[in-house]
């Protein structure tokens, strides 16, 4: 079987070399989702390496969630997206050290955009789902036994609707990986916002965003974005100087 796409991989190459001519193959769609692959003789003849070379490279992808192998039919491309795609992007940047401004910065950058998108591509069943999560996250506000993070709970499935509104499977992946970096940073800053009772900030952030979207406005999207990290950003201030005490 010709497989000219594949370069042959030289022999001081690894298993992680194998494993990027493979996810090249997927993404320039030789190999389509959903589609079987080339037998493991197949690939170890075009990559010009031992079998159990590409039977590594193949339990790399599996585990990524990109090859699926059905016994006894073979190994197939996955045809639809699997949460722990994500998985290795996540564990990756959670070993970085001290990301709290930057993630911050990413996602002031990231929610800006996304609001404008969401704004631009938002139909008319996205408007009532994003209007629903608004006035539940709200409801949630409004009473004082609701905790940290029901209401962080809460904030997520507000921010998933918008997200969901842009129609953009690229901004809804980056999102994900946002909302699960992001997670504990978040409850320590609803928690600081509890205790100082502004809740009413949150909800006058959180009404505004959903206004604008529905009137389709794209006036002041920075600027509210900005605003609703402003407790966020006290939040890190805050952990920056006692670690600096300590």
């Amino acid at each position: 079987m010709a497989l000219e796409y594949i370069k042959p991989i030289g022999t001081k190459s690894t298993v992680d070399r194998i494993v990027d001519e493979m996810i090249d193959a997927i993404i320039s769609r030789h190999w389509q989702p959903g589609s079987k692959i080339p037998t493991e003789l197949e690939l170890a003849e075009a990559f010009h390496v031992g079998r159990n070379s590409v039977r590594e490279a193949v339990r790399v992808l599996v585990t990524l969630g990109m090859l699926e192998i059905r016994r006894p039919d073979g190994t197939f491309v996955a045809n639809k997206f699997s949460e722990k795609m994500l998985n290795p992007l996540i564990y990756s940047l959670a070993l970085e050290n001290d990301m709290s401004v930057s993630l911050l910065e990413l996602r002031s950058i990231f929610d800006a955009d996304c609001l404008k998108l969401a704004i631009k591509n938002a139909q008319p069943e996205d408007f009532e789902a994003i209007q629903e999560a608004c006035d539940a996250f709200v409801l949630l506000l409004k009473d004082p036994e609701s905790t940290s993070e029901m209401l962080l709970d809460a904030d997520i499935r507000f921010h998933d609707a918008v997200c969901q509104s842009t129609h953009n499977i690229l901004f809804q992946r980056i999102h994900q990986v946002i909302t699960r970096l992001s997670r504990q940073s978040r409850i320590k800053t609803t928690d600081y916002i509890t205790e100082h009772n502004e809740r009413d900030f949150l909800i006058q952030i959180h009404q505004k965003e959903t206004q604008m979207i529905l009137e389709r406005s794209t006036e002041q999207v920075y600027e509210t974005i900005e605003d609703s990290f402003r407790y966020w950003k006290i939040n890190i201030q805050l952990e920056d100087t006692n670690s600096i005490d300590i």
